[in-house]
């Protein structure tokens, strides 16, 4: 069986979501067979020129505007009845056939499914934020709402399976869009496909890139695009507790792109005088956030979009203490992995970093576990829930093509 993979119009400075979408092809590359081939697409060049650095062959399709007014005009029954299959030729769908794929994967939250009309799909819906949490200005701003709801309104109940990346987020999904339980998978995430490349980093090294960066005192990381509901204003809240009142002398380095958020975060270091504890890197290499990882104090994110996000991933393979929002209690093996974060009370995070600070036992049972829960979420784990998709269909398809 043929697999068209499709990726979104992603780059390495989205951050969290190419590493997602570069760990699902590399896994399926992997795993190809006489049983399952992949052939991976997507719309933009950009994203066919990255993927080549992990030796990702991306054929690259492009929706022309054309094609986008031809697929509109073909949701009036009479117009398409006359005139759709003059311009059949230039639809995207049409030109995907020409590959002979069985079914499509598309591996992110892609608006390109809604030019999907006759092929069979998976689908990936990394969470539902926006509804979690629809205070956000990002998810509010130029109809961002509206178009994660009709998104997601459109392909739960006519995808083949669609992939989720927690039980949590499963149950979600079934409940508020009414998809069938049956068809949801869970699939956990990986880590950031550069952890492995940078994971041996010599301490030497290391120290080098700490004296470039001037890090001289120990601090707490935190890598995330600065969006609002990233929530670093918790940190300098927290911050102000441990630096103003207890005198933990520490600094806070954090690095992603400005998003619309850098001004508050000034401001409200300003507000706690912490305008010397706090440091900016914007979008850093990847050997560099090794490096961080390995150097810090801690990972500290207390984001209130989830259930999982890869920087707890990233930080449990390098052995960095992870403090983190706690999105599923239910998940015991991750809760004994983490400091939990109660974004309500800043004062849990001050009681986590000092925690993390003296109670050595503590911290390395912690580390421990976060291993363990790597092992027991691997790459493996994850194959065999995308194999089951595919051999479900294929098990259907056969009533139709051999």
């Amino acid at each position: 069986m043929k697999i068209g993979v499709f990726f979104s119009d992603t780059n390495p400075s989205i951050g969290g979501g190419f590493q997602y979408e570069i760990n699902i092809a590399k896994l399926l590359n992997r795993n190809s067979s006489d049983n399952y081939k992949f052939v991976f697409f997507t719309n933009n060049k950009k994203t066919q020129n990255y993927c080549k650095k992990y030796n990702l062959v991306v054929n690259y399709i492009g929706i022309s505007f054309l094609n986008k007014i031809i697929f509109f005009l073909g949701r009036n029954a009479y117009l398409r009845k006359y005139f759709y299959n003059i311009f059949k030729p230039f639809i995207f769908e049409e030109k995907i056939k020409k590959f002979d794929v069985d079914i499509l994967y598309f591996i992110s939250p892609n608006m390109d499914s809604a030019y999907i009309e006759e092929n069979n799909y998976i689908f990936t819906i990394w969470d539902q934020c926006h509804r979690d949490n629809p205070e956000f200005i990002e998810v509010k701003k130029n109809l961002e709402f509206e178009k994660r709801e009709n998104l997601i309104r459109n392909v739960v109940n006519k995808s083949v399976g669609i992939i989720v990346e927690s039980e949590i987020s499963k149950k979600k999904l079934a409940k508020r869009y009414g998809a069938d339980l049956n068809r949801i998978y869970s699939v956990p995430c990986q880590p950031s496909s550069f952890i492995d490349k940078y994971k041996n980093i010599s301490s030497d090294e290391i120290d080098g890139i700490k004296k470039k960066l001037k890090i001289n005192k120990p601090f707490i990381f935190y890598p995330a695009q600065l969006w609002s509901h990233k929530n670093h204003i918790f940190i300098l809240k927290a911050l102000n507790i441990l630096i103003n009142e207890k005198k933990i002398d520490l600094d806070f380095y954090f690095c992603g792109k400005n998003k619309g958020n850098l001004e508050n975060i000034i401001s409200f270091s300003k507000k706690y005088s912490l305008e010397k504890n706090i440091k900016y890197l914007d979008f850093v290499d990847d050997k560099t956030m090794v490096a961080l990882y390995k150097s810090s104090i801690a990972l500290v994110m207390p984001t209130y979009f989830g259930a999982e996000n890869m920087p707890p991933l990233d930080a449990f393979k390098l052995s960095c203490p992870v403090c983190y929002t706690l999105f599923d209690k239910d998940n015991e093996l991750l809760k004994n992995s983490i400091w939990p974060i109660d974004l309500l009370e800043p004062n849990s995070l001050v009681n986590s970093i000092t925690d993390i600070l003296k109670n050595e036992n503590l911290k390395n049972e912690k580390i421990l576990n976060g291993q363990v829960y790597l092992k027991e979420n691997n790459e493996d784990k994850s194959w065999k829930k995308i194999k089951q998709i595919f051999d479900n269909y294929k098990v259907i398809k056969d009533t139709w093509k051999i």
